[in-house]
């Protein structure tokens, strides 16, 4: 037997005939499929309803809910380097408005003479979100200071500040920032004040902070740990 007889049916079996009878109706269904899976493409191109998938949400990157404590090295102009520490309290008030507050105390020398310095401010800040990496700020508020000298000299002195700042997120866990001061005193007295550096997270609540804090008379580098709460 040759393959081509082998696979040709036999016209003269009557089931035969009877099975290709039965074919035509399954041989007819396969083609519409087909036909149906070919031109569904095309419809679907044409007039059917595209899927978008949304982008995902962006994180915020800045918190103002925080803590810092550092390490003080002042570079004094009239006084000798001195040692202290320092801490720094942000809280968020909502509305992009937020209450900010500070507290210092160095110690230094003058001929040999202990003398001690002591600082505080308060005030409002209120942020501007140009995008989720990048805000603009500006604030304002008061400023005590206290002097505590040799051979029993002290002062005291009040005033106020204003300006504006920013704070860029380089990466979701590193920040960087600067704020330039205006600072007038009761009694007349002015000066420029600079305030720069960077945040870099540990973790969700610790962050390691390094900071420059520069005026006309004296220049000041902080280290220490920011705290989210």
């Amino acid at each position: 037997m040759s393959p081509v007889s082998a696979r040709e049916p036999d016209l003269l079996n009557p089931n035969t005939t009877k099975d290709m009878k039965r074919a035509r109706p399954l041989t007819a269904l396969s083609a519409a499929l087909l036909l149906a899976v070919a031109v569904t493409p095309a419809l679907a191109g044409s007039g059917a309803k595209e899927i978008v998938t949304p982008a995902p949400v962006e994180e915020e990157s800045f918190s103002y809910d925080f803590i810092d404590l550092q390490y003080v090295y002042t570079s004094f102009d009239t006084l000798d380097d001195g040692h202290g520490a320092a801490a720094n309290l942000s809280k968020s008030l909502g509305n992009n408005l937020y209450f900010t507050a500070s507290g210092s105390w160095s110690e230094s020398s003058l001929d040999h003479a202990d003398v001690e310095l002591y600082g505080a401010s308060a005030g409002l800040g209120y942020a501007i979100p140009v995008s989720k990496s990048f805000h603009l700020n500006l604030e304002a508020g008061g400023l005590y200071g206290y002097f505590d000298g040799a051979w029993g000299y002290d002062d005291e002195s009040w005033g106020g500040y204003v300006g504006p700042g920013f704070r860029y997120a380089v990466t979701p866990g590193l920040e960087l920032f600067a704020n330039v001061y205006y600072l007038i005193f009761e009694d007349g007295e002015d000066l420029f004040e600079t305030n720069v550096g960077v945040v870099a997270n540990i973790t969700d609540t610790i962050a390691f902070k390094v900071a420059g804090l520069l005026n006309e008379d004296d220049q000041s580098v902080m280290a220490g740990f920011r705290f989210y709460y």
